[in-house]
């Protein structure tokens, strides 16, 4: 089983996922203004956002024409913070 570090950080490997994290850091999109941009497609950009999206899925028979993306800092912490108590317990990373 992954642990939540191991989740983000797989997250955060790819270049296109921390571009998106740029982006949507200054306010919510949808899925079509965030992959507007890039050189891929709006199914590809969707798949970005499920490797970023950490909340729970809609529940059954909700549908929606499109999805507001907005960014949630806070999972983020947890990889500096444990960054920095490795090193300051002299754990070599």
């Amino acid at each position: 089983m992954e642990s939540r570090l191991d989740i983000i950080f797989h997250a955060l490997s790819d270049p296109t996922r921390r571009a998106i994290l740029r982006d949507i850091a200054s306010g919510e999109r949808t899925v079509g203004a965030i992959a507007k941009p890039y050189p891929i497609s709006l199914a590809a950009t969707s798949k970005h956002l499920k490797v970023l999206e950490t909340r729970k899925p809609d529940p059954p028979g909700e549908a929606r024409s499109f999805q507001i993306v907005r960014i949630n800092p806070e999972p983020l912490r947890q990889p500096r913070s444990g960054l920095r108590s490795m090193r300051s317990s002299g754990t070599n990373v």
